[in-house]
């Protein structure tokens, strides 16, 4: 594994499916290669905020978040991680602690995880819900093909599929947290604190 170079997105396939007899739209995401695959759900106002990250829940589980909204997903690189930015000090690492708050391993500011998002990240949200609004307005099913995608990238590689960057350090913390920063700027023990910190403050 070298330093900085691409992670590739996980892929997979996004379905939004219309619904004639309800008039809504659902959408449904699958993954069937063998890399690894996270995927967090966030709410996006219908000005296109970002509001939080909403929990995930299993059949009959009645998930509370803030009306009107639209929930949309966020899916990881292929080694399950999301890339992240501090809004204060804009270092870039991985972590796959990217939901509630997020803390900067390099200058330790803690602040709500989309905080953190990159400009890659927004850029997809912002795709999610354009084909929200398109099946809804269509009433025609869209499907998004990622591995497709993937498959035929060119130089102008279209955000679906973005890639994220390995850095230096890669390391399971005892929280169970994994993240991934530039040693030359942050000692893994003094990000580990960091993460707990986050973690049980």
């Amino acid at each position: 594994m070298n330093e900085f170079e691409e992670i590739v997105h996980t892929g997979g396939k996004i379905e939004f499916l219309y619904d004639e007899e309800t008039n809504s739209v659902s959408s449904r995401i699958t993954h069937q290669t063998p890399y690894a695959s996270t995927i967090v759900q966030l709410c996006v106002s219908l000005e296109g905020k970002i509001l939080a990250f909403m929990a995930t829940g299993g059949y009959g589980y009645d998930i509370p978040y803030p009306q009107p909204s639209i929930p949309v997903c966020l899916l990881s690189d292929r080694e399950g991680l999301f890339g992240q930015v501090c809004p204060k000090c804009h270092s870039y690492f991985r972590s796959d602690a990217i939901s509630g708050n997020s803390i900067c391993p390099y200058c330790g500011i803690k602040s709500r995880g989309i905080e953190f998002l990159t400009k890659n990240q927004l850029s997809f949200l912002g795709m999610y819900c354009g084909s929200i609004i398109q099946t809804f307005n269509d009433k025609q099913n869209v499907e998004i093909d990622l591995d497709a995608l993937l498959d035929n990238l060119d130089e102008n590689k279209p955000a679906w599929v973005y890639p994220e960057e390995r850095q230096q350090t890669k390391k399971k913390c005892s929280c169970r947290c994994t993240f991934d920063i530039l040693e030359i700027m942050a000692g893994v023990q003094h990000a580990e604190s960091l993460i707990l910190k986050m973690l049980w403050s």
